[in-house]
C-alpha cells in the first residue's frame, strides 16, 4: 500500500500527516493519519482504522467482521473469481447441508467435500456472478460454519477487492448481498480518486474515534 500519491495523475498530495492510502489506481481517505494504520503492499486494513471499526461495531450485517480492501498480490496474473471457474473445477454438491442452498444462490465444493464431508464451499449470486462470492469452511460435524470469507468485486478498479470475514455466521446464513452492497457502498465513499486528480481534494479534520461517528453509507458524511 502506497501512501500519499507516488503518480503524477494523481496531482500534488501533501507529504506528510495525510489521510490519504493509494492503493493500484484509486485512493482512499481514511479520515485520520494514514501514516498510524497498519501497512502491507496489497492490502488496506479498513477495521485498523479505529473510528471505522467503531462506526461498523453498530450495524447489524457487519459487526462481526473484518473488512480489508485488496488487490492482486505483485500485480500479475489473472486476478481468480471462483464463479467464473464454477463449472470446470468445483461441478459436485454432494454432501452439503441443506442451510447452504440459499434461494438466488448457485452452491458448490471449492475445496475437499465427502467421504468426510469436510471442505470449503463456494457461494454465489445466480443472478449477478460478478459482483460477489462467499466461501465457508464446514465441517459437518459442527454443523453451521464458524467462519466464511466474502470476496467483493469494486468495478473503478477490476484488480481491487474488497475482503470481508465473517466471524460469526448465523443460523440461518447471514444476509450476504446486503453485507456486499454495504461494504462496497462504505468503500465507495473513502474514495477520493477523482477529487485528488481533478486537485479539488482538501485534507479534512481526523475522525475522533471515541466522538460522534458518521454515517458509514452516506457519502457526504464522510466526505465532509
Amino acid at each position: 500500500t502506497a501512501f500519499l500519491a507516488l503518480e503524477p495523475a494523481l496531482g500534488d498530495v501533501p507529504p506528510e500527516n495525510t489521510s490519504l492510502i493509494e492503493l493500484r489506481s484509486r485512493v482512499f481517505d481514511v479520515r485520520t493519519n494514514a501514516s498510524e494504520i497498519r501497512r502491507d503492499d496489497h492490502f488496506i486494513p479498513l477495521t485498523d482504522v479505529k473510528w471505522f471499526n467503531n462506526a461498523k461495531e453498530y450495524d447489524p450485517h457487519l459487526h462481526p467482521t473484518v473488512i480489508h480492501i485488496e488487490s492482486r498480490p505483485g500485480g500479475v496474473g489473472r486476478y481468480i473469481w471462483f464463479p467464473d471457474e464454477a463449472s470446470d473445477r468445483h461441478p459436485h454438491t454432494e454432501g452439503i447441508a441443506d442451510f447452504f442452498f440459499l434461494e438466488g444462490y448457485e452452491v458448490r465444493w471449492l475445496s475437499g467435500g465427502p467421504p468426510g464431508v469436510n471442505g470449503v464451499i463456494l457461494l454465489f449470486p445466480k443472478d449477478s456472478p460478478e459482483d460477489f462470492y462467499v466461501s465457508c469452511v464446514y465441517v459437518k460435524s459442527e454443523g453451521v460454519p464458524k467462519f466464511c470469507g466474502m470476496r467483493v468485486s469494486y468495478p473503478p478498479d477490476p484488480d481491487l477487492r474488497i475482503k470481508v470475514r465473517i466471524y460469526q455466521v448465523t443460523s440461518p446464513l447471514n444476509d450476504f448481498r446486503t453485507m456486499a452492497r454495504k461494504v462496497r457502498t462504505m468503500v465507495y465513499c473513502l474514495d477520493v480518486t477523482e477529487a485528488v486528480k481533478a486537485g479539488t481534494w482538501t485534507q479534512g479534520p481526523h475522525i475522533d474515534p471515541d466522538g460522534p461517528l458518521p454515517d458509514l453509507f452516506n457519502c457526504r458524511d464522510l466526505q465532509s
